[in-house]
């Protein structure tokens, strides 16, 4: 994964190749299962996401093999999400009903199962666009995020997907209110990723900062928007991610145009739909979910 946030791909798959050599040979199929699920996500990032669903399924195997609750409950919740992706929307629902038969008959009643079950029906819930459904998988969201979990990769998912759905709810109902919303889940972003040392995810969440400051749109916010953008972009050249600086390089000469764009216009016009349209976030923040945070460089 370090190889991948310094663009080099084939690196990467190289090293997961003979990794999975290497758990074939000594016969550790937990190793084994896990190498399949980091490639699946490895595509997954890439866009490439019919060889990151055979990659999932191939983990998804070896761990029924195995018996393991909790690695087959996570890997079929990686194929929900990438069926969604896909459009393959009854593969979805026969992962999730598994999902939820391995809920049911779990008898230690395992917290991370019983997530990782909401968390993929909150998914397929939200992917078909219904307002009653988008606001149960909302719900269901914030109760995850709220949770004392130690699968910070949850929170994190339910974080971006949330933020989806008040950007959406932002552009049709104008409340600013929902601006410190987003601005507290970004908040708790960027504490995930110190925490865990996940300097890609902090990148992300100082650029998602940074458009969120645009759209409360004043001088200081402009100001701040800016430094967040700097501060990004040295965290990627002080790791080492050299493609990601220079993505971030560009959003810097992006911002410039958009400030200069903003100036020009009428106040009247600068509407919440007009500024997320401009900042491009709700897309950003659509890309982040479709291509993995873990491993995205954008």
């Amino acid at each position: 994964n370090i190889y991948y946030a310094k663009g080099e791909t084939e690196l990467t798959l190289n090293y997961y190749n003979h990794a999975l050599k290497i758990a074939d040979e000594i016969g550790d199929k937990l190793q084994f299962g896990s190498v399949f699920n980091n490639i699946g996500e490895l595509y997954q990032s890439m866009g490439e996401f019919e060889k990151s669903f055979s990659n999932y399924n191939k983990s998804l195997e070896i761990f029924i093999e195995m018996q393991s609750k909790a690695e087959i409950s996570f890997a079929l919740h990686n194929l929900i999400n990438i069926s969604l992706l896909i459009n393959h929307e009854n593969e979805a629902e026969i992962s999730l009903k598994k999902l939820e038969e391995i809920k049911s008959h779990d008898l230690e009643k395992s917290k991370i199962i019983e997530l990782t079950y909401m968390l993929s029906l909150a998914n397929i819930k939200k992917h078909y666009k219904r307002f009653s459904e988008i606001g149960e998988a909302q719900k269901i969201y914030i109760q995850i995020i709220s949770e004392d979990i130690v699968k910070h990769d949850f929170i994190v998912e339910s974080i971006l997907q949330l933020s989806e759905i008040l950007l959406l709810e932002l552009k049709f109902s104008g409340k600013e209110s929902i601006l410190s919303e987003l601005t507290a889940l970004i908040e708790k972003l960027q504490k995930i990723a110190k925490e865990q040392k996940s300097f890609i995810l902090l990148c992300h969440s100082y650029l998602l900062e940074s458009k969120i400051s645009i759209l409360n749109f004043n001088p200081d916010n402009i100001e701040k928007s800016t430094t967040l953008l700097k501060v990004s972009k040295k965290t990627a050249e002080n790791q080492g991610y050299k493609y990601l600086a220079n993505r971030i390089s560009f959003e810097i000469e992006a911002q410039q145009r958009m400030i200069a764009k903003i100036n020009s216009t009428d106040k009247d016009q600068l509407t919440f739909d007009y500024l997320i349209e401009l900042t491009e976030i709700e897309s950003y923040v659509l890309k982040i979910i479709k291509n993995n945070i873990k491993l995205i460089n954008f």
